[in-house]
Formats: C-alpha cells, sequence, structure tokens
C-alpha cells in the first residue's frame, strides 16, 4: 500500500476533469515504495495501459472512486496518474516515456508542510 504524507485533497474540482471528485497533490519521494531501474518502478506502476479520462472504476478492485494525482515539479498542469481511492493503484495519463521524463524531473522537488499555511492535522 502506498504511503502519501503530503496530500491536501480538494473535493468537488472545478476544471477540465469534470468528474473528477478528488485531486490530490504530492511530491515524488511521497510516491516510492520501493527500489527500482526506473521512476516507473519505483511508484509501482503496474498497469501499463493510458487512461486520458477518469476511468469510472478502478480496473484493479472495481472502487468507483477515482483521484487525480498532481505531482508536485512536474510543470504540467494536468494530473500525473488517476489513483484508486480504495486499493491506490496507480493508472497512466499518458504515455510511460513521457511520464518517466515528468518523474525524473520532479524527482528532485521538495516542500515544507509548514509553510502551507495550514493547521497541524489539516494535512495527512
Amino acid at each position: 500500500m502506498i504511503k502519501f504524507g503530503l496530500k491536501l485533497r480538494r473535493r468537488l474540482v472545478n476544471d477540465s476533469f469534470d468528474e473528477v471528485k478528488i485531486t490530490e497533490f504530492t511530491v515524488y519521494s511521497d510516491l516510492v515504495i520501493r527500489k527500482g531501474r526506473t521512476r516507473l518502478e519505483e511508484v509501482g506502476l503496474e498497469n501499463q495501459k493510458i487512461y486520458k479520462t477518469i476511468p469510472k472504476e478502478c480496473p484493479e478492485c472495481k472502487h468507483d472512486t477515482m483521484i487525480s494525482m498532481t505531482v508536485l515539479g512536474t510543470d504540467e498542469s494536468d494530473n500525473l496518474f488517476w489513483m484508486c481511492d480504495k486499493c491506490e493503484e496507480l493508472l497512466l495519463t499518458r504515455d510511460k516515456k513521457e511520464t518517466e521524463v515528468l518523474l525524473e524531473k520532479c524527482s528532485k522537488c521538495w516542500t515544507n508542510p509548514n509553510d502551507w499555511g495550514t493547521r497541524e492535522g489539516d494535512l495527512d
């Protein structure tokens, strides 16, 4: 199971992803779950299919709540992954090569939660 230390949930997002109910912001280091030869292996990506739009349900566990994952430092306004809110399966939103480049780019990015102007416990 993936553990996310820095995430901020924004419900009922009003952007180009009309079906998205939850958007999470994270840094690359919080996505890493194991050693790997590539950044995609490090984040545990197993499903190779590309989902341009948010799936109605998780292809792994069939749960109906999907999350839009934005990784800080990718310089992309769109989400980088879809993630199941139950089993935390990551799904590609673009091809593997482009995703790998964006993950490499953001791998040195970090943030300090104390700089976000939030109270203790607001971020999980």
